[in-house]
């Protein structure tokens, strides 16, 4: 009814693998749409090899934590109702002031700290 769906590939795996493999090539384009339009990480503008490297590194940990924000909503149920951009603008608000020799906190909007209580995040 839908069509069909011709795969060809050398894995070895059963039919319902290779189109589970081929159906990831969506995260892959999702990865790159957090790294341009979230994290607006499209161009380098490094101009040696080093630095172009940290870019990269940087990058790499970003969409770490990026997929680790989204499976803490997703594993919560709570997809329907925030999203990573929602999780990282809750985040962005969040300082550590130095005075003296210490290193505090800054307040915490109510909002902010009930969207962490809700995921069960301690920001301390």
């Amino acid at each position: 009814k839908f069509g069909t769906i011709a795969l060809k590939s050398n894995l070895n795996l059963s039919p319902k693998e290779i189109y589970e493999t081929y159906k990831t090539r969506g995260q892959i384009e999702q990865t790159f749409d957090f790294l341009k339009n979230l994290l607006d990480q499209d161009k380098s503008y490094m101009q040696s090899q080093n630095s172009l490297e940290g870019w990269a590194f940087i990058n790499h940990i970003s969409l770490l934590l990026c997929y680790k924000f989204y499976n803490l909503l997703r594993d919560k149920n709570l997809l329907s109702k925030f999203s990573v951009p929602d999780f990282i603008s809750h985040l962005s608000y969040i300082h550590k002031i130095k005075i003296s020799d210490n290193w505090l906190l800054s307040e915490i909007s109510n909002k902010s700290a009930a969207f962490f209580s809700l995921i069960n995040v301690d920001i301390t």
